[in-house]
Formats: C-alpha cells, structure tokens, sequence
C-alpha cells in the first residue's frame, strides 16, 4: 500500500514478544490505535465524525520503549507503511485486513504532564553546538 501518517489514541498499552527474523529474533510491539476524525460543529465546537482502528505493528528498539513508556489512552503519532494481508474471519471466511507497519511511533505532548530525560551519552569528540540545558 502507501506510505501512512496519523495521529491516534491506544486502546490499551503495547504488547511486547520476540520473533524469529530473516537475522535473529527481533523484538515486535503491537497496539490497536483508533484514529479519529473531527470537524467543527453549527455552533463551531469540535466534534468527532468518525474515524477507523488499525493494528500497528514496531520493531527492533523503538518496539521495546514503545512497551516501556506508552499506555492506553496515550496520543501517539505513528509514521509508516500501510500493508495489506488476508485474514479469516470467525466462519472461517478470508477477508482482507489493513495494519501499519510503523517507522517511528511518537508521544504527541498534548497530554504529557512530565517528561524526564536520560543522561546524555558520553561523545568521542566535544560538540561545537550548543546543547540545551534540560533539568
């Protein structure tokens, strides 16, 4: 399929499990996000319109602090992929069925009270840039 940008809402935190790769296990986080649709009411408030789910899918170590650091209910932008594959349904019946295969899966801030950096790495060479002073 295409190349998929969105932001959404986790229905629950991600799951984590280890796969069998083409180069050794891999790490998979797996979420269900719903993926709304707005627009303004006669009145002007904004109301939702709609919207669909899709099961998304991230691999390696973003897969790892996706599970670490997200939780349901979280806004999350995902960047990605959107692949199609055939499923079957309870009847046993095949249906075609979307999931993201997400690059990147980020925190929208919209609802972030606190955020806590890690330590900088040690750098082999000193930067000429100047860095931000984070507490």
């Amino acid at each position: 399929m295409g190349i998929f940008y969105d932001k959404g809402n986790l229905a629950d935190a991600p799951s984590l499990k280890r796969i069998k790769g083409r180069n050794g296990e891999v790490d998979v986080a797996k979420m269900r996000v719903f993926f709304g649709r707005y627009g303004q009411d006669e009145q002007g408030e904004i109301e939702q319109r709609g919207g669909f789910w899709r099961e998304v899918e991230i691999y390696g170590e973003k897969a790892k602090a996706c599970h670490e650091h997200l939780r349901k209910g979280a806004r999350v932008a995902v960047m990605g992929r959107e692949v199609e594959f055939e499923a079957h349904d309870d009847n046993n019946q095949p249906v075609e069925v979307y999931k993201i295969v997400a690059e990147d899966v980020t925190l929208v801030l919209t609802r972030v009270d606190k955020v806590t950096f890690k330590a900088p790495r040690e750098q082999s060479e000193p930067s000429t840039r100047r860095e931000p002073a984070y507490q």
